[in-house]
């Protein structure tokens, strides 16, 4: 009986810990709509789209691609270092981040785009352990890359950023969006703190720590890879703004990385993360005006789109809907 009422709190504390994390996400991104959206001129921003040429945005995709080779390359030298006796093609990186893109997005599951890499990469004798550990090592590397590159650009950049703050949010605003922000931020750290103070994450960090002690080297081709994967896909958006706004070479990589370190939030929605939505502020602290701002966004947002169904399609056109099988 007793086992039976805590199997059912743990159940029940589960149940709710998810919808609590389902109403931070939606508060969040509600936030950065209203910033993102506030004295929107939907006319400017339709002849903001019309004015690219198509085979720019075609140009953007394809530097995009590069950049995400690169990703898959970073993670194939982590793998290198993790599990050394297993030796996998590099496109077997690139195809299970393209999916695990595609189910983050759009999957209505709670496994992710981290577990869907366990699952596609995990092999008979490969364990999901060191699956896991280079995981958890590839995206450690990927935001200290995006720190360092972000960080340098700011520091290189040839102007001072402008900030309207009235410009971006009405005052009437101001206070519940910094209230919102600063409870989203306690509970966030709260979570954090909780998952990683669990013994098996604890376990984790310490079995990933141990496989890369006296392999540094390798580590540090991986976040050499890192940092260019970072700068092809900032310069990538040069195509986007040439027609729209042209900045320069350090200011593109500026205004469009640093917004991505949002993306370590696991805060998303139908693949509109924080990242998205700090976005629209970021390019507008640069002179853009908030259609142009979002007419970049969305563009971008719609590149991701592009490449998470290219992981679909390689996935079905490759094994049909067997994975998505073993998922459900």
């Amino acid at each position: 009986m007793r086992n039976s009422i805590l199997k059912f709190y743990s159940k029940t504390k589960a149940k709710y810990g998810r919808q609590l994390i389902s109403f931070l996400k939606l508060l969040v991104l509600t936030l950065l709509f209203l910033i993102a959206f506030n004295n929107f001129d939907h006319k400017v921003f339709i002849s903001s789209i019309r004015s690219l040429p198509i085979q720019n945005f075609l140009y953007y995709l394809a530097v995009i691609f590069l950049s995400k080779i690169m990703y898959a390359f970073r993670w194939k030298i982590v793998g290198w270092i993790v599990f050394p006796n297993v030796k996998l093609p590099l496109k077997k990186y690139l195809q299970t981040n393209l999916l695990a893109e595609f189910v983050a997005i759009v999957m209505p599951t709670s496994i992710g785009g981290e577990i869907t890499r366990i699952l596609k990469i995990s092999q008979k004798d490969l364990k999901a352990t060191y699956v896991t550990a280079s995981i958890l090592i590839d995206r450690i590397l990927g935001i200290i890359g995006m720190v360092l590159v972000s960080l340098c650009s700011l520091l290189l950049i040839g102007r001072k950023f402008t900030f309207n703050l009235q410009s971006l949010v009405p005052e009437s605003l101001f206070l519940p969006i910094i209230l919102g922000f600063f409870i989203v931020f306690i509970l966030a750290l709260f979570i954090f703190l909780r998952w990683a103070s669990q013994p098996k994450q604890t376990l984790r960090i310490s079995q990933a720590w141990k496989i890369i002690r006296g392999k540094f080297a390798l580590l540090f081709i991986a976040l050499g890879i890192t940092i260019f994967g970072h700068l092809i896909f900032s310069l990538a958006h040069i195509f986007l703004f040439m027609y729209l706004c042209p900045v320069s070479y350090i200011e593109a990589v500026a205004i469009i990385l640093t917004p991505q370190l949002a993306r370590s939030i696991p805060i998303s929605v139908l693949g509109i993360s924080a990242s998205e939505g700090l976005m629209v502020p970021s390019l507008m602290m640069a002179g853009m005006t908030r259609e142009i701002a979002l007419t970049i966004t969305v563009l971008s947002l719609l590149g991701r789109y592009s490449f998470a169904f290219l992981g679909f399609l390689w996935e079905f056109l490759e094994s049909g809907l067997s994975f998505f099988k073993q998922d459900k």
